[in-house]
């Protein structure tokens, strides 16, 4: 009895002593925090990479229409359909594999002065399937009389046309944001990125044909 109390004493401190498994030990409690960093790096990256294209998009779509235009001639240009279907591809593919058609939305506007010196969304042309993503500041012909309306944009930050015969071109990108790997507490997941771009238009633009952008035969406007 006095044997087996000793052999257990001393199995006791030879397991209290021993490190064989300790590295394993500790490597298996800490894998699932690592892997779980990992992970949370992975997408945090990934949110951020389609924030920064999302905003290059609204920003390329508004820079490309407001130097657009088919010249009559005289030095003024007159903004085709064409032009601004040719624009929405163009930024289409330049988003890589966002797939902006149909996880997303871009809302141009034409922004001018109306005969009252109020701020007018002359019209406006929309790309992408979701048609539920719609402006956040109006329609087509909001505006288009009186003074209370006073541009695009938040508070403070209001993109105006100015009152030369000018006008801007207001882009509005809204794109439905999917994780790459589902994980409820991150807070971008299932999220909705938004991005937005003013550009005056460059050159002189044509904005006497009462019908801005001008037809084109055999094109489709996109209307929203």
């Amino acid at each position: 009895m006095i044997a087996a109390t000793t052999r257990m004493g001393r199995l006791a401190r030879n397991l209290a002593r021993s490190t064989s498994a300790l590295a394993l030990t500790e490597f298996a409690y800490a894998a699932p925090m690592f892997a779980m960093l990992g992970v949370t790096g992975l997408e945090l990256s990934n949110y951020a990479l389609a924030n920064l294209r999302v905003n290059q998009v609204a920003n390329s779509v508004a820079d490309v229409l407001s130097r657009s235009g088919e010249s009559d001639g005289l030095g003024k240009k007159a903004l085709r359909e064409s032009d601004i279907n040719d624009a929405f591809q163009a930024v289409s593919r330049q988003s890589g594999n966002l797939d902006l058609l149909n996880r997303g939305r871009i809302i141009v506007s034409g922004l001018e002065q109306n005969a009252s010196g109020g701020q007018w969304i002359r019209w406006q042309r929309c790309f992408g399937t979701q048609t539920t993503y719609v402006s956040d500041y109006g329609v087509t012909n909001t505006g288009q009389t009186g003074t209370a309306f006073l541009g695009m944009g938040e508070t403070g930050a209001k993109a105006t046309a100015p009152d030369n015969a000018s006008a801007v071109m207001y882009a509005e990108v809204k794109y439905n944001y999917k994780p790459l790997i589902a994980f409820k507490y991150l807070p971008q997941a299932q999220s909705l990125i938004v991005a937005r771009a003013a550009y005056l238009v460059r050159d002189r633009r044509d904005l006497t044909s009462g019908n801005d952008p001008k037809p084109v035969s055999g094109v489709t406007a996109s209307t929203c």
